[in-house]
């Protein structure tokens, strides 16, 4: 047998999967101090909005959702709190005057509020079998806003009501 040399084996390089860890970590730690933004969140909570600005924003959302309806004043009250702790989970109440017999009832009773990511609300059926129109919720509100009503009676009329509140502490700041 003849002697070989002994032959050193090669450096291996560090495994690829240390680099990708490492790679990685670093990504996540530049990504968590980048500020976060919905996407569908077109202001931040902290804008604040003038009150004609939000009578603008509420006609157009009127307009998406009801088409070119007149809206009469009264008979649609909205009660809220004037200040609010918390926007995760304010309690609202809707009455709308109407006498619900079949000749004169509330049909249809939207809800919207002005600069939440997605100002329409809700949209609640009545029946002449109702006892009242009355509507009782909670509300997710992205900020102080001006918050609007619109009842569409059996007669095709849209009648509506407005309140303002004002919140200490927004919700909806995540665009949902």
């Amino acid at each position: 047998m003849a002697d070989h040399p002994e032959i050193a084996a090669p450096a291996v390089p560090e495994p690829r999967r240390r680099h990708a860890g490492r790679y990685l970590a670093a990504l996540g730690v530049a990504s968590a101090l980048l500020p976060v933004r919905g996407i569908s969140q077109s202001r931040s909570s902290t804008d604040i909005v003038s009150l004609q600005e939000q009578q603008t924003l509420l006609k157009r959302e009127l307009t998406r959702a009801l088409g070119n309806v007149e809206l009469l004043e009264g008979r649609v009250k909205i009660q809220v709190q004037s200040l609010a702790d918390n926007g995760n989970s304010v309690p609202c109440t809707i009455l709308v005057d109407s006498p619900m017999t079949p000749e004169d009832h509330v049909r249809e009773l939207h809800m919207f509020a002005a600069i939440n990511p997605r100002p329409f609300v809700l949209k609640a059926h009545f029946s002449p079998a109702n006892p009242q129109a009355r509507l009782d919720t909670r509300l997710r509100l992205a900020g102080s806003q001006r918050l609007m009503a619109v009842a569409i009676m059996s007669d095709g009329r849209a009648f509506s009501g407005t309140a303002d509140v004002q919140v200490s502490v927004s919700a909806c700041v995540d665009g949902s």
